[in-house]
């Protein structure tokens, strides 16, 4: 079980979770052999909210969206409801960011169907900081879709495609 708080504020958020197992949309015939559910609870543990679709035979992918309507604060509780295997997971939260100064901005954000093989991907640079047409192009912005979450253990060069956001005027 994996558990971590978190301080919220008024919005709509998504979280997914992925964990590193066999994906049966990916041509995996057998599927996850784990099955992870994620929940939001309350300081004693309390379930307030979650999703624990039965994800044996399918894809490693659980997702929980929801609204908060006033800042709070609420706990995601990670477990496995069956497998044995020990797995890496990691959850990444949509629409919203989650206020805490503990999450490391530059963690992969694309995943599941645009982190296919043949899947392409977009992301974001900040125009003062895009270099000349055809030279290197630099690191995403903060508020871009990073890549570089593996799948069956090879990282995923992602974006495919990068632009500048934003502009002068002449």
């Amino acid at each position: 079980m994996y558990f971590k708080t978190f301080s919220l504020k008024p919005g709509s958020y998504t979280i997914v979770l992925q964990w590193d197992d066999f994906i049966y949309s990916n041509g995996q015939a057998t599927g996850a052999k784990n099955d992870l559910d994620i929940y939001l609870t309350n300081d004693n543990g309390s379930v307030l909210l979650g999703t624990n679709r039965n994800n044996i035979g399918g894809d490693p992918i659980e997702v929980l969206p929801f609204n908060v309507t006033s800042n709070t604060t609420t706990n995601i509780k990670v477990i496995r409801a069956s497998g044995t295997d020990n797995v890496n997971f990691k959850y990444v939260v949509s629409v919203a960011i989650l206020p805490s100064t503990n999450i490391t901005k530059a963690n992969s954000t694309i995943v599941g169907h645009p982190n296919a093989a043949g899947a392409i991907t977009v992301g974001a640079v900040l125009y003062s900081n895009t270099p000349a047409l055809w030279s290197t192009c630099p690191y995403c912005g903060v508020f871009s879709s990073r890549g570089g979450t593996p799948v069956n253990g090879v990282v995923r060069n992602k974006p495919d495609i990068t632009a500048p956001n934003g502009g002068t005027l002449p």
